[in-house]
Protein backbone atom coordinates (compact mmCIF):
# COMPACT_ATOMS: atom_id res chain seq x y z
CA UNK A 1 0.00 0.00 0.00
CA UNK A 2 1.47 2.89 -0.75
CA UNK A 3 2.17 5.83 2.01
CA UNK A 4 0.07 8.41 1.24
CA UNK A 5 -2.96 6.09 0.97
CA UNK A 6 -1.98 4.47 4.90
CA UNK A 7 -2.00 7.90 5.19
CA UNK A 8 -5.42 8.49 4.15
CA UNK A 9 -6.74 5.61 5.57
CA UNK A 10 -5.81 6.58 9.59
CA UNK A 11 -7.08 9.83 8.58
CA UNK A 12 -10.62 8.87 8.18
CA UNK A 13 -10.56 6.72 11.09
CA UNK A 14 -9.21 10.10 12.92
CA UNK A 15 -11.85 12.18 11.31
CA UNK A 16 -14.83 9.01 11.90
CA UNK A 17 -13.32 9.91 15.89
CA UNK A 18 -13.72 13.69 15.99
CA UNK A 19 -17.57 13.00 14.34
CA UNK A 20 -18.45 10.89 17.10
CA UNK A 21 -17.17 13.52 19.52
CA UNK A 22 -18.63 16.53 17.79
CA UNK A 23 -21.96 14.70 17.87
CA UNK A 24 -21.27 14.26 21.59
CA UNK A 25 -20.46 17.68 22.08
CA UNK A 26 -23.41 19.04 20.01
CA UNK A 27 -25.65 17.20 22.56
CA UNK A 28 -24.46 18.62 25.94
CA UNK A 29 -23.86 21.98 24.53
CA UNK A 30 -27.73 21.88 23.45
CA UNK A 31 -28.65 21.17 26.86
CA UNK A 32 -26.43 23.89 28.34
CA UNK A 33 -27.73 27.30 29.53
CA UNK A 34 -27.47 30.65 27.79
CA UNK A 35 -25.55 31.06 30.53
CA UNK A 36 -23.03 28.58 29.85
CA UNK A 37 -23.13 28.71 25.76
CA UNK A 38 -22.00 31.91 26.22
CA UNK A 39 -19.10 31.23 28.46
CA UNK A 40 -18.06 28.07 26.22
CA UNK A 41 -18.45 30.15 23.47
CA UNK A 42 -14.81 31.18 22.66
CA UNK A 43 -14.02 27.46 22.85
CA UNK A 44 -16.19 26.47 20.25
CA UNK A 45 -15.22 28.99 18.07
CA UNK A 46 -11.55 28.01 18.60
CA UNK A 47 -12.48 24.04 18.18
CA UNK A 48 -14.42 24.99 14.48
CA UNK A 49 -11.66 27.27 13.24
CA UNK A 50 -9.28 23.98 13.85
CA UNK A 51 -11.41 22.01 12.50
CA UNK A 52 -11.66 24.17 9.17
CA UNK A 53 -7.59 23.90 9.40
CA UNK A 54 -7.63 19.87 9.60
CA UNK A 55 -10.68 20.06 6.92
CA UNK A 56 -8.06 21.83 4.29
CA UNK A 57 -4.99 19.73 5.30
CA UNK A 58 -6.76 16.26 4.87
CA UNK A 59 -8.06 18.13 1.59
CA UNK A 60 -4.32 18.72 0.46
CA UNK A 61 -3.03 15.23 1.28
CA UNK A 62 -5.89 14.21 -0.69
CA UNK A 63 -4.65 16.26 -3.56
CA UNK A 64 -0.81 15.35 -2.83
CA UNK A 65 1.92 13.81 -4.76
CA UNK A 66 3.19 10.87 -2.59
CA UNK A 67 6.42 12.71 -2.30
CA UNK A 68 4.33 15.50 -0.07
CA UNK A 69 2.11 13.13 1.81
CA UNK A 70 4.47 12.69 4.47
CA UNK A 71 5.19 16.36 5.66
CA UNK A 72 0.85 17.00 5.01
CA UNK A 73 0.36 14.40 7.40
CA UNK A 74 2.54 15.31 9.90
CA UNK A 75 1.20 18.65 9.70
CA UNK A 76 -2.64 17.35 10.12
CA UNK A 77 -1.65 15.15 12.95
CA UNK A 78 -0.63 18.30 14.81
CA UNK A 79 -3.68 19.89 14.39
CA UNK A 80 -6.17 16.95 15.01
CA UNK A 81 -4.45 16.47 18.28
CA UNK A 82 -4.91 19.95 19.23
CA UNK A 83 -8.26 19.49 18.06
CA UNK A 84 -9.14 16.26 19.91
CA UNK A 85 -7.71 17.79 23.10
CA UNK A 86 -9.86 20.74 22.32
CA UNK A 87 -12.93 19.17 22.19
CA UNK A 88 -12.13 16.51 25.40
CA UNK A 89 -11.58 19.92 27.26
CA UNK A 90 -14.98 21.08 26.37
CA UNK A 91 -16.80 17.41 27.00
CA UNK A 92 -15.13 17.20 30.12
CA UNK A 93 -16.35 20.64 31.36
CA UNK A 94 -20.20 20.97 29.91
CA UNK A 95 -20.67 16.93 31.03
Amino acid sequence: MPVKEAYLDHTLSEVEELTAAVQQLKTLFANQTNAAKLRHGKQLEYVRARFAEYKKFVEELEEAPEEKAAAIYDSSELIWKDLKGAIDNLLVELA
